[in-house]
């Protein structure tokens, strides 16, 4: 049972059954992929930043990562595509 408490209103609520989800739903499904999948890139993004992090730690380094970003997106085509050399 739990109360809230608001200004000029309360409210007791308790929770009498808790039902699964049906296994053959396919927001379900989905909705499994999709967390699934973000978890797979929060666990890589962390692995990389604990890579980088001991990199420069034993090699006496560091990375512009504002930089190395920069570059990234330019060659991932999200920012603007590659500039070409100048011409002479």
């Amino acid at each position: 049972t739990t109360l809230v408490d608001g200004p000029g209103t309360t409210v007791i609520a308790q929770l009498s059954e808790v039902l699964g989800a049906a296994d053959d739903d396919p927001d379900l499904a989905r909705l499994r992929d999709r967390f699934s999948g973000d978890a797979a890139q929060s666990i890589a993004e962390d692995v990389l930043a604990a890579f980088t992090r001991a990199l420069e730690l034993q090699a006496g380094i560091s990375i512009n990562q504002a930089a190395l970003n920069a570059v990234h997106a330019r060659v991932s085509g999200t920012g603007g595509g590659l500039v070409p050399p100048p011409q002479r």
